[in-house]
């Protein structure tokens, strides 16, 4: 048996795992694998609703096979609206599986990925340019993705189902080559089989000599960038003071947010900017700031105001929530870290929670009734560009009230006359060494 499937079963054997089955020879091949070791597996299966109804044929096959084995079977339905299809599928496939691991509690996603499909991505990803991030891609284990057949060749799969009389689907796109995968499987890589009869052993060689180098990479990015990471809410810094001074400084930051999407001309691009300096990868955005790089997705920085009701807790963005509590002033005797009181008198529910605006100003204490534009604010406090965008801002109709967690209009802070407060609370989720 091979090692890699040895380890797969012995890391499942006491879990239970999802398994993305297509009814084609690979992932039926992989369940018989797991039928045959009694793990405990559940089903999911996507019909991409295409080859002319051939795809409804499949999910009737898969579902049957389950129905037939007692084995828990989930279906969804991608319905191609615009853009790459492969890419928006496997986008769509990814957050069903996601979903169903979190909601089922199952331990590992299976995919029946196997020698042949790496290779087959390595020349692709080559072709496009990549780190060697792409260039190593389809390991055998990626967080909770477990990929069994990794070191099985497309001729081992065959034999096995021949053996042991496996049933499964044909699937007839997989001889198209208008996409660029199937190009390279049917008509770039034979003729080189062909001319040059090495050509399994060599790039199998390549990508084991690159994964080495990429582990390498992998220990170095943790020794000297890693301690210098933190989260705090939905946005991730790298400081300055890391490993980032070293000669060879876009290599290691390329290496570690290449995850994101960003590619390397980007990071040499970013290293020689000036502060405010922003780039985007198709997830992320990543910024230059005076400190430290900046790095959020570009969902989390596009936050829907909120209406505050009465008080209580309510989450503003992922990992940043607001808690809004009424207060008796005789039971406070001092400040209390991160949180804002408001006059309980001149402040009425319901409130709002934004974002700031262009020409958003508001009365700072202390400044004799004179306004300031919270731009100007967020410059004195030196907060970054994706910092500002997700910043609470506290209103009542037109009014600010306070900007969280620093200051509160001076047109509601609390006075002499009120008994009571209303207590505002930043609640942001650290993770890391949060020094700036």
């Amino acid at each position: 048996m091979y090692p890699l499937l040895r380890k797969s079963l012995n890391l499942i054997k006491d879990k239970k795992v999802l398994l993305a089955l297509s009814g084609g020879i690979d992932s039926m091949v992989l369940l018989h694998l797991l039928m045959a070791e009694n793990i405990y597996v559940e089903v999911v299966h996507v019909d991409h609703a295409s080859r002319k109804g051939m795809s409804t044929h499949d999910k009737a096959f898969v579902s049957q096979f389950c129905k037939r084995n007692n084995i828990i079977f989930h279906t969804e339905n991608y319905i191609h609206s615009k853009g790459n299809f492969q890419q928006e599928a496997r986008n769509f496939r990814y957050l069903i599986f996601n979903n169903l691991l979190s909601f089922r509690q199952l331990d590992y996603l299976l995919t029946a990925h196997h020698l042949d499909d790496r290779k087959e991505t390595f020349l692709l990803n080559a072709f496009r340019g990549t780190g060697l991030r792409g260039l190593t891609s389809l390991h055998w284990k990626q967080g909770n993705i477990l990929r069994p057949l990794i070191e099985w060749k497309k001729s081992d799969i065959f034999n096995y189902a021949s053996k042991h009389q496996i049933p499964y689907v044909e699937d007839s796109s997989n001889e198209d080559n208008l996409y660029v995968r199937n190009l390279v499987r049917n008509s770039i890589i034979p003729p080189l089989e062909k001319m040059i009869p090495q050509t399994n052993q060599g790039i199998n060689a390549t990508l084991i000599n690159l994964s080495t180098t990429y582990d390498l990479l992998d220990e170095l990015v943790e020794k000297t960038i890693t301690p210098y990471i933190s989260m705090r809410g939905p946005v991730l810094s790298i400081h300055l003071d890391s490993g980032l001074h070293l000669t060879n400084a876009h290599a290691l930051l390329f290496h570690y947010v290449s995850q994101f999407g960003f590619n390397f001309h980007q990071v040499c691009q970013l290293m020689e900017s000036s502060t405010g300096a922003l780039f985007y990868s198709e997830t992320h955005i990543m910024e230059k700031s005076r400190k430290k790089i900046i790095l959020a997705q570009q969902t989390a920085t596009i936050i829907s105001p909120i209406t505050i009701h009465n008080f209580g807790t309510y989450e503003f963005s992922p990992g940043i929530s607001i808690t809004f509590v009424e207060v008796d002033k005789k039971a406070i005797n001092s400040e209390i870290d991160s949180t804002l009181f408001l006059s309980y008198q001149k402040c009425t529910f319901p409130l709002m929670v934004r974002t700031w605006l262009p020409g958003d100003f508001f009365f700072p204490p202390g400044m004799d009734g004179r306004r300031k534009k919270l731009k100007k604010l967020f410059g004195d406090l030196k907060l970054a560009n994706i910092e500002k965008s997700i910043t609470p801002v506290v209103v009542s109709e037109s009014h600010i009230l306070a900007v969280l967690p620093y200051k509160v209009d001076s047109r509601y802070v609390v006075n002499e006359e009120d008994d009571k407060m209303i207590g505002v609370s930043l609640h942001v989720e650290h993770i890391g060494n949060t020094e700036s």
